[in-house]
């Protein structure tokens, strides 16, 4: 979202007053009841409204400087988003071409500033956050919570939302969240079920043979690779699972390592990590695993690491 609204800020001619009001139409905040599904501001918004709602009350316990923290910057943005907003409006006012590109430029420094800003605080969600969550929140609360902020959302925003996920997603999350967007807004837009499809076009659906299942055991692991990437396959149950094979506390070789149920544990530092989501379930690891799509046919096990 961020990347893609900066490019096309970045790259609007604002000599052209009609293609400006378009992106200043997206850009445009609102706090209003009626906020727009397309904005992406808003959508943003939204996101920081739901964790203030429903995941930072669930973390306070645990750390309650962190939550503090997190929870000031989700105000400073919503400043920044208000300053933004007006910058927007007074530029949709603006008649001549050379000031519509002064205020363009204005524009584009204060969005890149503001996203910059919200990147590293996502950065310190991923690195702190999530690891403390895992660490004193059960599975069964960590789904209450993602519901609830699921239920937060209107349809409209929650397809707002995956137009955008559903695009990052590999085929087998793709699986999964597609249920969920079924069953949250039945009338998937047209827009979305492109966005869908283009997710697994020929780029993203190359699976490759990465091993033979005679060759992993159930409760074994094996070291393969992948279009050039270091990958670990694990079979649990008869089900396999493929992580990055490097250990992102400190690059130890997980298929080295141990595998207790669907956790696999680093050989280096005992770093553990869930295979099926690659979530970090010990530490010193902070910081998940790539995930990767796999299947089976015949006795083949196919990997996606696009």
């Amino acid at each position: 979202m961020i990347y893609d609204v900066g490019g096309r800020l970045q790259t609007t001619d604002f000599s052209d007053g009609a293609e400006s009001q378009l992106l200043l139409n997206e850009l445009i905040y609102e706090f209003s009841s009626a906020l727009s599904a397309s904005c992406i501001l808003c959508l943003l918004h939204s996101h920081a409204r739901a964790e203030d709602l429903y995941l930072f009350p669930a973390a306070e316990k645990s750390d309650s400087k962190l939550i503090s923290d997190l929870l000031g910057e989700h105000h400073e943005f919503a400043t920044e988003l208000r300053n933004i907003s007006t910058m927007c409006d007074e530029l949709k006012g603006v008649e001549s071409s050379a000031q519509r590109i002064a205020g363009g430029k204005k524009l584009t420094l204060a969005v890149n500033d503001f996203f910059a800003r919200y990147m590293t605080h996502l950065v310190r969600e991923e690195k702190e956050l999530i690891p403390l969550l895992n660490r004193y929140l059960t599975d069964d609360q960590l789904i209450s919570i993602r519901d609830a902020m699921s239920g937060h959302l209107s349809p409209d925003r929650f397809t707002g939302f995956m137009k955008w996920m559903l695009a990052s997603l590999n085929p087998s999350e793709l699986a999964k969240m597609s249920i969920e967007v079924t069953s949250k807004a039945p009338e998937v837009p047209a827009e979305v079920s492109a966005r869908a499809g283009a997710s697994l076009g020929p780029d993203r659906s190359r699976f490759e043979k990465a091993a033979a299942t005679p060759e992993i055991p159930n409760g074994s692991m094996k070291q393969v690779s992948v279009g050039g990437m270091d990958v670990m396959l694990a079979n649990v149950n008869g089900t396999f699972y493929a992580l990055s094979n490097k250990c992102t506390h400190a690059g130890g070789p997980l298929a080295k390592g141990k595998l207790d149920g669907f956790v696999v544990q680093c050989p280096l530092h005992g770093s553990k990590f869930d295979v099926r989501t690659g979530a970090v379930v010990g530490p010193p690891a902070q910081i998940p695993e790539r995930v990767f799509g796999v299947k089976v046919e015949g006795k083949d096990v196919l990997v996606n690491v696009d």
